[in-house]
Formats: structure tokens, sequence, C-alpha cells
């Protein structure tokens, strides 16, 4: 994921926007879907879980533009990213 930049979900405006938070400049708006509520990022890509739609989003973390989206049999009400560390 590009460094520095923030990433905000408007449910009422069904979008994403990218900011660069040095700058405060709005770099990207994407319409994602009916309810977006959750943003993380990857070191490639931000998933947007879209709540009203029952569906992930993902975009691209440079242009902002949509990806890929999945279809899941309930409404997403947020979205996390975990890790593999090592089990002793």
């Amino acid at each position: 994921m590009t460094a520095g930049d923030v990433w905000v979900a408007d449910s009422l405006d069904k979008t994403v926007t990218r900011i660069d938070a040095r700058s405060r400049l709005r770099l990207s708006v994407t319409t994602v879907g009916n309810e977006p509520l959750g943003v993380v990022g990857t070191k490639r890509s931000v998933w947007v879980s879209v709540s009203a739609d029952a569906r992930m989003v993902r975009l691209d973390d440079r242009s902002g533009k949509a990806q890929e989206s999945i279809s899941l049999a309930s409404s997403p009400q947020g979205v996390a990213i975990a890790t593999a560390t090592a089990c002793s």
C-alpha cells in the first residue's frame, strides 16, 4: 500500500476516498457500493467491506480503481487483516 495515504469509507456517498496525508489532497474517489464500512490495506491492495451489498471489493492501491468484487453469504460489518507468525 502506498505509504502516507489515508483511505476513507463514506457509506452515504457509497465511495472510498484516497487522501494524501501530507498534502491533504484527494487522490481518488471510487464508488464501491451500498454502505462501505471497513477499509484495510495490504502491500498492493485495499479491501473494502460493502455491507448492504454483501461483498468485499479490492481496490488497486495506486489508482484506487476497483479490481475485484467477492460476493458473501451475509453482510460484512468490517474487515481486518491477519499475518502469520511463527508458533513455538
